[in-house]
């Protein structure tokens, strides 16, 4: 059955609604429960209207911790309705959240001491003296996950024992997490892993799961706990913010002799790791790891391109905004600047995009071969003004992928009107889930090109309600085809390919139809 595009298990329950997701879990005599925290940095919950959540119908009771405070009911509505009476106002000892302080600190970041070389090859500082250099600056918000299931958790307690149903993408510290917060040995904590609706990595925390097991402990019956989507959005720990600094110098024939890449972003990987290995706050995890530059941070460099003088350093930043890791991580902003840069030096060298590209690809004839594939495909008309098409291509997780997307705007919104895909992935075990896979990321990281950024003004977010995150709909995207090059090699990853490549392209696709570079993700503000 290797290689056969066989019916998945776990289809039929997902589309008719069987298939149990948290959320979805039911015990006997369980109440419901919804969850509100303060903003990064707070110390303590200060006040709330107590009287006013006692007043909701099916209101029963709150539960107290320093940086939360939950409501339970019995249904969730009416525990949500009690917390939007009870508006709790919390402490907070750092400085509030603001997207003008974020982007200086990444500014700031280049000027400080932690900066460090983690890549070169050649004499890149003999390449540049004297040369005429073409520089361009990138910079990327931090990306919200936006699952379609926000955090939950159901929680029973049982005399010295617990059990608990979540969806959780590190289930073993998880179980740990929770038998910390209750004072049990993990041995008394059952955790029953649940499917997720949507992770991109948000499932890595764990806060709902200890959040639910405590929220039980004192209610004394089990308890089902469900964030709300304003909730998920104002709490969530997004993809780090980035900027970057490009200085290329081209020689004769569009050839690039030297190249130089500066980027400036949180280690969210080193932050992970503390949150859930180690049970660090947030905003600690995130102050000890400002300070170390980590290849990380700038996965996705250097380029598959051959560049004779090739540098990469990262500048750590410390942005006082905890971040978390995210499908692709930062191949997802990496590939952006490298693949807009490239079109802006084919630009610069009079060479169409394409060309330029596989001029430099001689050591990478998979890619090479996705991208001219991908061409034939997409009836590549060379980047002319108002073609409305992009191009890009990436290297990840073992796998090669060369995307071109044809686009137009609608009163000022990006539409994508057709997305033609060529990857080289291997010899996948079930071909169509990962066509499927590559189709999600491409849609997912559409996402990241025109909303799912954060921008956050006194401590929260400015948007949290999905219909204003400018998300692509069904009506904004038309034909998706990914085709996979027959290929007998090992199989690679496919789960995150399909991210990194949309956003560059669209950028390029939207320079044909302006004429204006897009160096900035999103590529345009919502409404």
């Amino acid at each position: 059955m290797l290689g056969q595009d066989v019916p998945r298990l776990d289809l039929p329950s997902k589309v008719d609604g069987s298939h149990n997701y948290a959320a979805d879990i039911r015990l006997p005599d369980m109440v419901f429960a919804s969850v509100r925290q303060g903003p990064p940095g707070t110390i303590r919950l200060k006040s709330m209207k107590e009287a006013e959540a006692g007043k909701v119908t099916g209101f029963l009771q709150l539960v107290k911790q320093d940086r939360w405070v939950a409501s339970v009911a019995t249904n969730w509505w009416a525990a949500n309705k009690a917390l939007d009476a009870l508006d709790p106002h919390f402490e907070v000892a750092t400085p509030l959240l603001d997207s003008r302080d974020i982007e200086q600190a990444l500014e700031t970041a280049f000027d400080g001491e932690d900066g460090r070389r983690l890549f070169s090859t050649g004499d890149l500082a003999a390449s540049f003296s004297g040369a005429r250099l073409l520089r361009a600056d990138y910079r990327v918000a931090p990306a919200l996950h936006l699952a379609m299931e926000p955090p939950a958790a159901t929680a029973r307690i049982s005399g010295d024992s617990a059990e608990i149903w979540v969806a959780s993408q590190a289930p073993a510290f998880c179980r740990r997490a929770v038998a910390s917060a209750l004072g049990l040995p993990e041995t008394s904590v059952i955790l029953y892993p649940l499917s997720a609706g949507g992770s991109f990595d948000r499932r890595m925390d764990h806060d709902a799961a200890v959040q639910a097991a405590l929220i039980a402990r004192e209610v004394k019956r089990p308890v089902q706990l469900l964030w709300s989507r304003a909730e998920d959005i104002i709490t969530d720990i997004p993809r780090p913010p980035a900027h970057a600094r490009m200085t290329a110098r081209l020689a004769t024939g569009g050839i690039i002799d030297g190249l130089s890449v500066k980027v400036a972003a949180p280690v969210a990987d080193a932050e992970t790791w503390a949150r859930i290995a180690h049970g660090t706050p947030p905003i600690e995890a995130a102050r000890q790891a400002a300070g170390h530059a980590d290849a990380r941070a700038v996965s996705g460099l250097p380029s598959p391109y051959a560049i004779a003088h090739h540098a990469i350093d990262h500048y750590p930043a410390a942005i006082g905004l905890p971040t978390g890791r995210w499908r692709a991580n930062a191949d997802s902003y990496t590939c952006f600047f490298t693949e807009s840069f490239m079109d802006e030096m084919a630009q610069q060298a009079g060479i169409e995009p394409l060309s330029f590209r596989i001029q430099h690809l001689g050591n990478q004839p998979r890619l090479a071969h996705c991208l001219t594939t991908v061409a034939a495909m997409g009836g590549w008309q060379g980047g002319i003004a108002g073609s409305g098409q992009g191009l890009a291509c990436h290297m990840m997780d073992g796998a090669a992928i060369a995307l071109l997307v044809e686009a137009g705007l609608d009163h000022g919104a990006v539409r994508a009107r057709s997305i033609m895909v060529v990857a080289d992935v291997g010899a996948q075990p079930h071909p169509d889930i990962a066509r499927q896979q590559i189709e999600g990321g491409i849609i997912f990281g559409l996402a990241a090109a025109m909303g799912v950024a954060a921008r956050y003004e006194k401590g929260l977010p400015t948007r949290a309600i999905l219909g204003r995150m400018g998300l692509p709909r069904l009506a904004h995207v038309g034909d998706i085809r990914v085709e996979l090059v027959t290929s007998q090699s090992e199989p690679a990853g496919v789960d995150q390919i399909g991210v990194p490549p949309i956003a560059p392209a669209l950028a390029g696709a939207l320079f044909t139809l302006t004429g204006r570079r897009h160096r900035t993700l999103p590529l345009l503000s919502p409404a």
